[in-house]
């Protein structure tokens, strides 16, 4: 029987981390492999994991050090994979691959070339990311900003959408909605600007974003200066997201930058209408086939947003034809379909 050990630093609050919860709890369930799930401290914040997930709360945020603790840890436990996921991880892994007897995998995340990420940490990726035996991707466009040895050994693999998400609300209201944190990627001031527009000829329609962050106080001022106080609400964070937005009309993403947007994704599996900018890494790409299963709109553009969110509020039978198209994702992006492209790689 093969044993599988996902390493990631911690459980919270991002789309990785939610990924790996997934992928822990099915493969925690399986018959066919044992599996082992590395972290940093546990969190009460943490997403849900069954009681059956093997964790082990090693990490403590060394680098020299987890990277020692966690060769003994796959040592002893003599796993034959390991997957590190997200930066630190995959950083600890492919220094551990050194004289080891388990095949040692990293998974890149989001943009490479666009990360808000350190000097130091890009050149840690340079010096460490070549040791790896194998890379997941999440598009195929962050596989291509890789070397040619990167990309000989690397796969693309989607995430996963929860299995149980609501459907979209037939009982419509007036709002649109966007989930993310407020932070620069996300670039929520130009969906502001957007909706300023939207609003001069829609003055009925709201606008509710669900996340937190950084940039709270930023665009609760610019919410201000747009005299918007009475129409965009900033509603923080949510644990029942899904049930909040499901009788929205039209679901915005307007990010610089983005690896495959579980929020996204998530809402057109629940069937909703969705906008998003056509951003690199290219996972809205992969995802949307621009008018048929949403729409796909420039970056950093509010002018081309603003018109496709007028666009659908127009067309109700065009929002109902990209609701229906983009629920399908349901299917073909169910965690069963997502854990048959990992059992290729890990079984």
């Amino acid at each position: 029987m093969k044993k599988i050990a996902f390493i990631i630093m911690g459980l919270r609050n991002g789309g990785a981390e939610r990924v790996v919860a997934n992928l822990a709890n099915e493969y925690s369930r399986r018959r066919d492999c044992s599996f082992y799930l590395i972290t940093g401290k546990s969190n009460k914040e943490d997403y849900a994991l069954k009681d059956e997930v093997n964790r082990a709360c090693i990490l403590s945020g060394n680098l020299l050090k987890d990277t020692y603790k966690l060769r003994k840890f796959l040592i002893q436990k003599r796993i034959n994979c390991a997957v590190g996921i997200d930066l630190y991880a995959n950083w600890c892994v492919c220094l551990a691959n050194i004289k080891i007897n388990t095949k040692m995998i990293i998974s890149e995340r989001n943009a490479p070339k666009h990360n808000l990420i350190s000097a130091k940490s890009k050149l840690l990726i340079k010096l460490t990311y070549w040791k790896a035996d194998a890379y997941v991707f999440q598009t195929n466009q962050a596989k291509g900003c890789y070397s040619k040895l990167i990309r000989e050994r690397g796969i693309v693999i989607h995430n996963p959408v929860k299995s149980n998400l609501p459907l979209k609300s037939q009982k419509e209201c007036k709002k649109i909605v966007a989930v993310g944190r407020l932070n620069p990627q996300k670039n929520y001031p130009m969906l502001l600007k957007a909706f300023a527009k939207v609003q001069k000829d829609y003055p009925e329609y709201k606008l509710e974003i669900y996340g937190q962050g950084e940039k709270k106080q930023e665009l609760l001022q610019l919410i201000n200066d747009l005299k918007l106080n009475s129409k965009v609400l900033l509603c923080g964070y949510c644990a029942d997201v899904h049930n909040e937005i499901k009788n929205a009309q039209i679901f915005v993403m307007s990010s610089d930058c983005e690896g495959m947007p579980n929020s996204l994704m998530e809402a057109m599996a629940m069937g909703m209408p969705v906008i998003c900018t056509d951003c690199p890494a290219g996972g809205p790409a992969e995802l949307i086939r621009n008018g048929i299963n949403g729409i796909l709109t420039p970056v950093r553009d509010s002018d081309k947003m603003a018109e496709n969110i007028k666009k659908l509020i127009n067309n109700k039978e065009l929002r109902d034809h990209l609701g229906e198209e983009a629920f399908k994702l349901r299917e073909t992006h169910s965690v069963k379909n997502i854990i048959r492209q990992w059992d290729e790689l890990l079984l």
